[in-house]
């Protein structure tokens, strides 16, 4: 009986000790070490004038579908932020003409200036099947990334094919509509051609 308590006792202790060591390791504060790097990579002094902001929403689709080797779709959307207007740096001296007391600025070709695309908020849809998937795992061939690679241009050309860019033609009577502010400055009537 002696024999029976003492190992009752020792399975006690063991469990005893194994609560602890398990109540310990759930209340534990765990610590995370965070660190990151910056590192410049590349620095200029840009000189636009920004005359658009374009926010929208673009969605790009791959259907490459096929009745003997099944579906092959991918669908990838977010918001896209563009950013439109005239590159300061191309103004030259041959831009600008002098008439008494008026200056004509000749723009240049307004552009796309940058495109942002926005990351965290992008919805990824696929779906594989057949021989499709076979196929795509024996070669690593992956819709998912050839949409995400083709995002930017896909933007741009949404924001082309749906008017979204504005006119040469607006962004002269906006800043046409804006020139007062040089006149009464420089004593100058300043007109953008």
């Amino acid at each position: 009986m002696k024999r029976y308590s003492a190992i009752v006792t020792l399975i006690l202790i063991i469990l005893i000790l194994i609560i602890i060591a398990l109540v310990w390791f759930i209340t534990k504060p765990k610590t995370t070490k965070i660190s990151s790097t910056l590192e410049v990579l590349h620095s200029e002094q840009l000189t636009f004038l920004v005359t658009e902001k374009i926010v929208t929403q673009v969605v790009v689709n791959i259907d490459k579908s096929h009745w003997l080797t099944g579906v092959d779709k991918a669908l990838v959307y977010t918001t896209v932020t563009m950013y439109y207007g005239v590159d300061l740096e191309k103004i030259t001296e041959s831009n600008l003409n002098q008439v008494d007391d008026t200056v004509y600025i000749t723009l240049p070709e307004p552009e796309l200036l940058d495109i942002s695309v926005d990351l965290s908020n992008m919805q990824l849809f696929e779906t594989r099947s057949g021989l499709v998937r076979i196929g795509d795992f024996v070669t690593g061939n992956n819709n998912s990334l050839e949409l995400i690679g083709n995002f930017e241009t896909s933007a741009r050309n949404f924001a082309k094919e749906n008017g979204l860019i504005p006119s040469r033609e607006k962004i002269i009577i906006q800043l046409n509509n804006f020139s007062s502010i040089f006149n009464t400055q420089t004593g100058l009537i300043v007109i953008f051609i």
